[in-house]
């Protein structure tokens, strides 16, 4: 049998994953500049967690980024 005792107040915030999907102009899109593009421009509040590339037709790429946040 598990006890929890549990003092003072409790503080609950839950955190949102937001899965978004880039897709390129053309093929000649550079997705590794992509990557560092939005790893630099996230706001305050906001983590990318995980991206990745996913093939779309005829050598296109999207990038794919989970993006971790408060639920405010």
């Amino acid at each position: 049998m598990c006890r929890l005792w549990i003092r003072g107040a409790i503080k609950t915030m839950a955190r949102l994953v937001a899965r978004i999907k880039i897709l390129p102009a053309d093929s000649e899109t550079d997705i590794e500049l992509l990557i560092n593009n939005l790893k630099n421009g996230i706001p305050e509040g906001m983590e990318l967690k995980a991206h990745d590339k996913e093939p779309i037709a005829f050598g296109l790429n999207a990038l794919v980024g989970d993006l971790l946040l408060d639920d405010a």
